[in-house]
């Protein structure tokens, strides 16, 4: 776990561009991104609990979450850290992601909690907000942590489109299906089921 934190704590120094506690040199860029890609699909392709976790669980990680469970038999649930519970996805988000066949309409969202954290082995995150989150409230969880963007050769950090519009949306929720899409091929039927915290999942 020392390691796993001390990639994290180097990563976000790297992609600040700061320096680390101590003056130690910074890795380079692709070194860090390598090294974080790596951990991050080596625990996507052994979870049997994924968890997707971005702020308001409105936006990024519902739609993550639905298409994981069109393209994979293993059960996932998603969160957010905001701590306002049941609010529905705005009405830009619920128009991109039919464009990608998903359906947010009826989807609530639901805030993350320590029973949610215990149950998953593999935490997918959206950006260094929650990677803060997890710092402050979390630590202990550090090592189950990914950052999702790492699944892709693009940045670090997949940006929260709350408040944009369609089209903003669906360039998100592009890079998050084509990310899910290469790592897990899908399924030709899915059989739908749906998790106790109402996230609609396959079994």
């Amino acid at each position: 776990m020392r390691a796993d934190r001390t990639t994290w704590r180097l990563a976000s120094a790297r992609y600040d561009g700061a320096e680390p506690e101590g003056g130690r040199r910074l890795l380079p860029r692709n070194t860090v991104h390598k090294r974080i890609q790596r951990r991050a699909r080596e625990a996507l392709a052994k979870t049997q609990r994924p968890l997707f976790v971005c702020k308001g669980n409105v936006c990024r990680s519902p739609f993550a979450a639905e298409v994981w469970a069109s393209s994979s038999t293993v059960a996932c649930c998603s969160a957010g850290h905001y701590p306002i519970p049941a609010r529905s996805s705005p009405a830009a988000a619920i128009e991109a992601a039919k464009l990608f066949g998903v359906d947010l309409s009826s989807h609530r969202s639901r805030t993350l909690d320590r029973d949610l954290i215990q149950w998953a082995d593999a935490i997918l995150i959206f950006d260094r907000e929650q990677e803060s989150w997890f710092h402050d409230r979390c630590p202990e969880a550090l090592d189950r942590v990914h950052y999702f963007g790492a699944l892709d050769e693009g940045p670090i950090e997949v940006p929260d489109p709350f408040g944009g519009n369609v089209e903003t949306f669906a360039a998100v929720y592009r890079r998050i299906r084509d990310a899910i899409s290469a790592a897990l091929p899908p399924l030709p039927t899915p059989s739908l089921r749906r998790h106790p915290s109402g996230n609609n999942q396959l079994q």
